[in-house]
């Protein structure tokens, strides 16, 4: 179930992030809910080490959503967000097994 949530999350982060990039911001906004979504769940009982740095990303996020920088907050999702949570399930995964 995490497996799928995180690939889930990670495609919708990289969806958003290209229609942000062709100006579809009503699309990506679409998006954000299901990452949004993905990431309340693959982070419900993640210890701080983990939820810190990614909720930074999110706020981040919002903050550029907000002022209308949408090459940032498509930079944000891409480059920091999906790396970030693919990093933080692989450590975890490592952690468990």
């Amino acid at each position: 179930m995490q497996h799928e949530t995180l690939d889930r999350t990670c495609q919708a982060s990289l969806s958003a992030a290209n229609l942000l990039r062709l100006g579809m911001n009503a699309h990506a906004s679409e998006l954000i809910v299901t990452i949004v979504d993905g990431v309340c769940e693959l982070l419900q009982d993640a210890p701080p080490r983990i939820s810190d740095p990614i909720g930074m990303i999110l706020a981040e996020t919002v903050a550029a959503q907000e002022r209308g920088d949408l090459l940032r907050e498509a930079d944000l999702l891409e480059y920091e967000l999906a790396p970030c949570l693919h990093e933080a399930y692989t450590m975890e995964t490592r952690r468990a097994g």
